[in-house]
């Protein structure tokens, strides 16, 4: 039995060759055998004997109909030849370091604003210290009474008037009508509260009302007693978290979905995975808040005068920067070399650590004195020292990598429990985080007389806080890295079913080449042209 081979663009043909009118069409042989070659243009083949290559349908026997799929690898063969480079007849945009102009035109001044607000934060963080707890009357123990009872009532009526103005004003009046009132009221503390303090602070008043409570009571009357200092202390922790958070954010991002409390605490009830990582944000702010107010305490009885507290709030503050500078260095290492869990664990850690040293050196500073004695240093002094470089290395870490560990437990999650955790965390655990530990040093003060005789309830209620804080870390890696697992093989998946009708392809398209003559002749197409538009290998 004679047949039709067909051999890389050769044919034969038999001896005796019967011509059928139902498989062949006129002039087809012809045609094929000595039809010009076709003209290509950079390889790749713009006809077929004759005819434009284009997406064609041609009836098979079988009575179903087939699509030339050369076009598909013409298109993969330039986007392959292409290699992520602009088009043919495509321009380059301009680019400087690799960036767009157009982007870097949007980049530039939004790092300038970004700079310029955490700069006046920096400098609003330390003075706002400096005049409340160096205050005549006053001490640290003002700090827990303040964020609790001025502080959070400023923030929630302040948002309640943002939510309103947002309803009617654009993002750019938005941002322009939130933060005149800042600058008009900085200023005015400057050239007018702050230069007629002695004449406007009913001091006279509150030693009265302090002599009938007793000193349990000093925090509160302290309020009233500096309350344009007090003033001054809440306009600068609104502009932390209002200007940065809300308004920059808010200018240079898109909306995000806002939940309610009570929708936000059944979310994150309803989810451990949600639950795990609210535990780590609510410990951080209780943890941060127990240990910050402890250590101004300590720090006020070192440096009493505002101008050495001032200073060495700098230094402090100069130091915050360059350990966070050198861990966002650090971190993509620590990333790469030990993954999530070793990350997530490091804040946690160096908390316990540097707080066990802290806490130590104030409950047991006596037996340590003569061993101090000889470095030069009392008890108070080191308690200083450590308890500076607890905050440091703390809120490194935090910047460098707690943020980031928290901003990356949300990527395994699909994206509406993405959406609503982010959304539940900011509107319950940010705050819880922040009042709770405040909460906690009130009741203690008021429950022991002061912050001194609380300090080591303090320091008991930190490590149960940090371990918790450690066990959720633990938990959270454990999900994580097996949320992650089945992302990998998710998209291992879709890749394997990305490749099968490719090859799937190229198989019926090698079949058509060695068995279906007739088929070919019927379509219009050659092997020979079918060649020319296979993607090469370079």
């Amino acid at each position: 039995m004679e047949a039709v081979l067909q051999t890389k663009g050769l044919l034969s043909l038999p001896p005796n060759p019967k011509i059928r009118a139902s498989l062949y069409p006129s002039q087809g042989l012809k045609r094929r055998l000595f039809a010009a070659k076709p003209k290509t243009l950079s390889g790749l083949s713009l006809s077929s004997n004759g005819f434009p290559r284009f997406p064609s349908v041609v009836s098979k026997p079988n009575g179903f109909p087939t699509k030339d799929g050369n076009l598909h690898i013409c298109r993969a063969e330039a986007a392959a030849a292409a290699d992520g480079q602009p088009l043919f007849g495509e321009a380059e945009k301009p680019k400087l370091l690799g960036i767009e102009l157009s982007t870097l035109k949007k980049i530039i001044p939004l790092g300038l604003m970004f700079f310029c607000i955490l700069f006046n934060y920096t400098i609003l963080r330390d003075t706002k210290d400096v005049l409340v707890v160096t205050a005549k009357g006053s001490s640290a123990e003002i700090i827990p009474f303040l964020k609790t009872w001025v502080n959070l009532p400023m923030a929630i009526g302040f948002m309640l008037l943002y939510t309103q103005l947002a309803n009617v004003l654009s993002k750019q009046a938005l941002f322009y009508t939130v933060i005149v009132p800042f600058i008009a009221f900085f200023g005015a503390f400057g050239f007018l509260l702050y230069p007629l303090s002695n004449h406007i602070h009913p001091q006279a008043f509150a030693d009265k009302l302090l002599n009938v409570l007793g000193p349990r009571f000093l925090g509160p009357i302290a309020i009233m007693r500096i309350w344009t200092f007090c003033l001054f202390y809440v306009m600068a922790e609104l502009w932390g978290s209002v200007v940065i958070s809300v308004l920059f954010w808010g200018f240079a991002n898109q909306e995000k979905l806002k939940m309610g409390t009570m929708e936000s605490l059944k979310f994150l009830v309803s989810s451990k995975y949600i639950r795990d990582l609210a535990t780590l944000v609510v410990a951080y702010g209780i943890s941060i808040n127990l240990v910050e107010v402890t250590w101004k305490s300590k720090l006020k009885a070192q440096f009493p005068s505002p101008n050495e507290y001032s200073s060495f709030m700098g230094d402090f503050s100069t130091a915050t920067g360059i350990a966070t500078f050198t861990m966002m260095l650090l971190s993509q290492f620590i990333f790469d070399k030990y993954g999530w869990g070793v990350a997530a664990k490091i804040t946690p850690t160096v908390l316990l650590l540097t707080g066990v040293g802290f806490f130590s050196l104030i409950l047991f500073g006596g037996p340590l004195a003569p061993a101090l004695a000889q470095f030069g240093m009392t008890p108070l002094l080191a308690a200083v020292y450590v308890g500076a470089m607890q905050n440091i290395f703390s809120k490194s870490a935090k910047y460098s990598l707690f943020d980031p560990c928290k901003e990356m437990a949300y990527i395994p999650l699909d994206e509406e429990t993405k959406v609503k955790g982010k959304a539940a965390i900011d509107v319950v655990c940010n705050p819880l985080g922040k009042s709770g530990g405040a909460l906690i040093q009130q009741f203690m003060i008021l429950s022991f007389g002061s912050l001194a005789n609380s300090t080591p309830y303090l320091g008991g209620t930190l490590l149960v806080i940090v371990l918790a804080w450690l066990a959720a870390a633990r938990s959270l890696d454990t999900q994580f890295t097996a949320l992650r697992r089945e992302e990998e093989l998710e998209k291992e998946m879709e890749r394997a079913a990305v490749k099968i009708p490719v090859v799937s392809q190229e198989e019926s398209g090698n079949g058509s080449r060695l068995g279906g003559s007739s088929l070919n002749l019927a379509a219009g197409d050659s092997t020979s042209s079918s060649s020319e538009t296979t993607p090469r290998k370079v």
